[in-house]
């Protein structure tokens, strides 16, 4: 057992090589891990797992569910919930700044990462932030950033991504036995150790996972679970017009799927895959990995399995990565993951608003302008540039790749979507980008 390949390379004598069957699942899966890896021979504990050792060998044991905080014995009104995960987002992160003597929190100016400055600020710790730019509009958060900075209180510092710093050839998953690394992170992660060196911080703190945390959801699912538990009536109708209003959909449309939802469907969450420039051969045989905690109880409410699916992704984002910086993600703290676990479903999206019981928690520590946001910036500007900067070595590097030549991407595909010249539009840039980042990671085998 190892945290890290090479150390686990170096325990048995021996290299691994890729599973590329593994491989395939990885691609279509969309995020979603399973106990095999994409190394041939190696498993992976998941998290709230156990390996017991014994006379007769080992097996692996279930140490912690999300399904035993899914089903609290009363449900609170959202008030007292709001109130407890901001006592518990506190707690939590002052627990991790503890050890250290400067923090850098990343500060988007969205509402996660918002909501963890609030609370690393009354931490008591030295506190610096810390927003990037990428040179595109829309890539550019700095008016939120500036506004939360000034209303805590704390040093903003902006630094603009280049495109330029990212190695498409080099995988900074490389050390672990799956692709889950991101290119553009490369540059995100240079930016952070430059600045963190320049100002003297000895740990970076960012809002990861937040938007699974707050149960981020976009469709029927509360209204089912409203619906289970109330029936039809005066509650469940507020909640399909909280759900119309937020996906900016028919209050009809919300109710049927939502009826559909609750009696017409076994509770489990359907994890969508995405064959997109894969081989036909691992499009017409593609299955997602398999994780336990896609398996709901069968008295569990569809909104509670969508929302414990939605911290099945958030493992990607809790690696670690080489390197003398700590970089941590206190949000998913476990003590506030499992208060977030029992909130009901219809609280998050109260009165036509995601991720509503975090914005009622830091009402009164976060300027208004954050709190009532609805848009969300990404990384997407940047990643169309660096697509758009690097599509012929892009092209060369996936057309000769070792994806291509076991079979797995569709290299007709590919080419066609590499060969235009057009400005990127819809989503393919950054689907190929992925394929990239697996690619660069299965040459390190």
């Amino acid at each position: 057992m190892a945290s890290d390949v090479a150390l686990l390379e170096s325990a048995v004598q021996a290299r691994f090589a890729c599973d590329w069957a593994r491989v395939g699942v990885h691609l279509t899966g969309r995020g979603l891990r399973g106990a095999e890896t994409c190394l041939t021979g190696v498993h992976e504990l998941l998290g709230g797992e156990c390996l017991v050792a014994g006379p007769d060998g080992t097996r692996t044991d279930t140490l912690w569910s999300p399904w035993d905080f899914t089903q609290p014995g009363r449900m609170l009104p959202i008030e007292d919930n709001a109130r407890r995960l901001r006592e518990l987002a506190d707690t939590c992160t002052a627990a991790r700044a503890a050890p250290f003597k400067h923090v850098l929190v990343m500060l988007s100016g969205g509402l996660d990462s918002s909501i963890l400055a609030a609370s690393t600020a009354r931490s008591g710790t030295r506190l610096s932030a810390m927003t990037f730019t990428t040179g595109d509009p829309s890539g550019d958060e700095r008016r939120y950033a500036e506004a939360v900075a000034a209303h805590l209180g704390i040093p903003l510092i902006a630094a603009e991504l280049d495109p330029g710093t990212v190695d498409i050839t080099r995988s900074a998953a490389a050390h672990l036995p799956r692709p889950v690394a991101r290119a553009f992170a490369q540059a995100i992660r240079a930016c952070k150790r430059r600045v963190a060196s320049e100002i003297g911080a000895d740990v970076v703190l960012d809002g990861g996972g937040g938007d699974n945390l707050f149960c981020s959801l976009q469709s029927a699912a509360p209204l089912a679970d409203r619906l289970r538990t109330r029936g039809v009536g005066p509650s469940a109708w507020r909640t399909a017009l909280d759900i119309a209003a937020l996906a900016q959909s028919n209050v009809v449309t919300v109710a049927a799927h939502g009826i559909a939802r609750a009696w017409l469907r076994p509770p489990d969450y359907r994890w969508q895959m995405d064959t997109r420039f894969l081989s036909d051969d691992i499009a017409s045989t593609a299955t997602a990995a398999s994780h336990r905690w896609l398996a709901a109880p069968p008295d569990i409410l569809p909104g509670r399995a969508a929302h414990v699916a939605l911290m099945i992704a958030v493992e990607n984002l809790l690696e670690t990565w080489p390197g003398p910086l700590a970089e941590m993600a206190p949000l998913v703290a476990q003590p506030l993951v499992e208060h977030c676990l029992g909130i009901p479903s219809w609280q998050w999206i109260h009165a036509g608003h995601n991720r509503r019981a975090a914005r009622l928690a830091f009402a009164d520590r976060l300027p208004e302008a954050i709190l009532a946001r609805r848009s969300k910036g990404t990384p997407d500007s940047f990643s169309a540039a660096l697509y758009e900067t690097r599509r012929p070595e892009i092209s060369e590097f996936l057309m000769d790749g070792v994806l291509a030549r076991q079979g797995i991407v569709d290299r007709e595909a590919l080419g066609r979507v590499l060969a235009d010249p057009s400005p990127v539009k819809g989503h393919d840039h950054l689907r190929i980008l992925s394929i990239v980042d697996v690619e660069a990671w299965a040459r390190s085998f």
